[in-house]
């Protein structure tokens, strides 16, 4: 860290600044030292483009994600999916999109990339799984009954889904609640 940080002192405009914040920030992650880490990530990709630029956006968006800043994450996950030269690491950041809109709860957020990952075809059933879950989630918190239960049939149809449990649950209680306000 020590040398990387001398190296930007010395050479505020130096042609190497981009790889000393990254190495620098990899430095950080090492010690677990990760808000450092994600701003060097970020003064990266402010001097894109570079070429440590795509991976120290990737790595700035997951970086907040694991510190459970949501808004930062979305922000980088947002310019990933803009700037990412490969096609699985765009829908990698959709969905990572997704995961931050449900958390912050920014319903039109998620109902967009909901959309565009429905609407995609090269797009997995696993991503597009992944997407009900987190749009039936936030529409059954929000009172959104109907199409919260829509989007989580959709996770409980599919044989392996991870949260295929969860969202068989969450139907439960849903349908629960109705007999219990019949009474």
């Amino acid at each position: 860290v020590e040398g990387y940080t001398n190296y930007l002192k010395q050479f505020p405009s130096g042609t190497n600044r981009a790889k000393a914040f990254f190495f620098r920030a990899e430095s950080y992650i090492k010690i677990q030292n990760y808000t450092n880490a994600a701003q060097d990530y970020e003064s990266t990709v402010a001097l894109h483009p570079n070429s440590f630029s795509e991976r120290a956006l990737e790595k700035a968006a997951l970086t907040y994600l694991n510190l459970k800043n949501y808004a930062k994450a979305l922000v980088n996950f947002r310019l990933m999916e803009t700037r990412a030269s490969e096609e699985d690491k765009k829908i990698e950041a959709q969905v990572q999109i997704i995961v931050c809109a449900y958390q912050l709860k920014d319903r039109s957020i998620l109902m967009e990339y909901a959309d565009k990952i429905q609407r995609n075809p090269v797009i997995s059933q696993y991503e597009k799984t992944e997407a009900n879950y987190y749009l039936g989630k936030l529409l059954l918190e929000l009172k959104e009954f109907n199409q919260g239960i829509s989007a989580l049939e959709q996770v409980s149809k599919q044989p392996d889904a991870a949260q295929k449990d969860e969202a068989n649950y969450l139907i439960s209680q849903y349908y629960l609640s109705l007999k219990d306000i019949a009474r």
